[in-house]
């Protein structure tokens, strides 16, 4: 965390509200703050799924020659395996060389800054969570088109009670399934009834909004705006709040209120956290009862800025990256990376977007 800023000159503190007028507001009742807890078993997380059987296990062996709703289900379950497999040796070893050819994009990103992070500052604390290779489910398309998108759910390597949402896609008949990210699934999610992960789903483009409330690629733009600004970037009420949204909100209003402890709020220092889509990196593909699952990747950038002439010390090791011994006159700015997954509803039917799973990464960090 950050330590207070300190006036440089006047000792005065300025009155009123300095800070940028995208900050985050207070959450309004609807939106109340709320910290993750463990996340809740894959069987209680499909409990309004109205499928009371245990599902059969995931097949495993050869696949088959020719694409198929089975043959897929089976190649997941090596492709998860792999997967794990070589984020284990990659993470063992500190080499973001052994993440290929599986692993790309944001969570080739994370791993990488990750461990060059940790070789800069060795306190630094370890965020990056581990799938396992033990596959609990899958939506598999059974089409034969390209891209070919699967979103699978696994546990964590160190914890079997938490689930990773883990999309993969495949680009072509020359390449191999790849994955830009995986992301866990937050404390409290539910699923509404008949979204069950299942074989044949279709998959959807991104800026398709039939029979959406919202196109894939704008639910995560609200998204983003959302934990940019509050509840005021979603005037119509579309997104349900959810744990992840609330604690970046609250960790926003804890650090403002660390950096101006008794006086006016900004007054010392403001501060802001800014998240945008990442272009590239989204995975959507049909629910049963005709919404979707929505993966894509963001990033955002947290400023302080100090005001007035203060300066600010911190011994935070996040901090630490930015290369001016802690020390700072004038702003100082943590980049991260995150993996989300959504449900979009139907359109026509009641129920608002939900935030079903959400990591987030520390890439680095720059200041004066």
């Amino acid at each position: 965390m950050s330590s207070v800023p300190h006036r440089r000159g006047s000792a005065d503190a300025r009155d009123g509200r300095h800070g940028d007028a995208a900050a985050p507001c207070a959450p309004r009742p609807r939106r109340r703050a709320v910290l993750a807890g463990a996340a809740p078993v894959v069987a209680a997380l499909l409990s309004g799924c109205g499928e009371d059987e245990t599902p059969p296990a995931v097949p495993t062996g050869p696949a088959a020659a020719s694409p198929s709703p089975q043959a897929s289900t089976e190649q997941v379950a090596q492709i998860v395996a792999d997967v794990s497999a070589r984020v284990v040796a990659a993470d063992g070893a500190r080499d973001p060389s052994l993440l290929a050819p599986r692993v790309v994009g944001t969570a080739l990103e994370m791993r990488t800054r990750a461990y060059e992070n940790l070789g800069k500052v060795p306190g630094l604390p370890a965020t990056l969570p581990t799938p396992s290779s033990d596959l609990q489910t899958a939506l598999v398309p059974s089409g034969e088109g390209f891209p070919h998108t699967v979103i699978a759910v696994v546990t964590d390597s160190a914890d079997a009670a938490v689930h990773h949402f883990l999309p993969l896609q495949l680009a072509d008949a020359r390449s191999v399934y790849t994955t830009w990210g995986w992301a866990r699934q937050l404390g409290g999610v539910t699923m509404p009834a008949g979204v069950a992960p299942r074989l044949g789903a279709a998959a959807v483009d991104a800026a398709d909004d039939e029979d959406l409330v919202l196109a894939p690629q704008d639910a995560l733009a609200l998204f983003a705006a959302v934990l940019s600004n509050g509840d005021a970037a979603d005037p119509s009420d579309l997104l349900e709040p959810d744990t992840f949204t609330e604690e970046m909100h609250a960790s926003i209003q804890a650090e403002r209120a660390m950096l101006n402890p008794d006086v006016p709020a900004d007054s010392l220092a403001t501060i802001h956290e800014e998240y945008t889509v990442h272009p590239g990196e989204l995975a959507a593909l049909r629910t049963a009862d005709g919404g979707a699952f929505v993966a894509g990747s963001l990033r955002s950038s947290r400023v302080i800025t100090l005001v007035g002439g203060a300066t600010m010390s911190s011994p935070d090791p996040e901090l630490a990256l930015a290369g001016t011994s802690g020390a700072f006159t004038q702003e100082a700015v943590r980049e991260y990376g995150a993996t989300v997954v959504l449900y979009v509803p139907p359109s026509g039917k009641s129920g608002r977007i939900r935030a079903l799973a959400a990591t987030k990464s520390l890439l680095g960090a720059r200041g004066q």
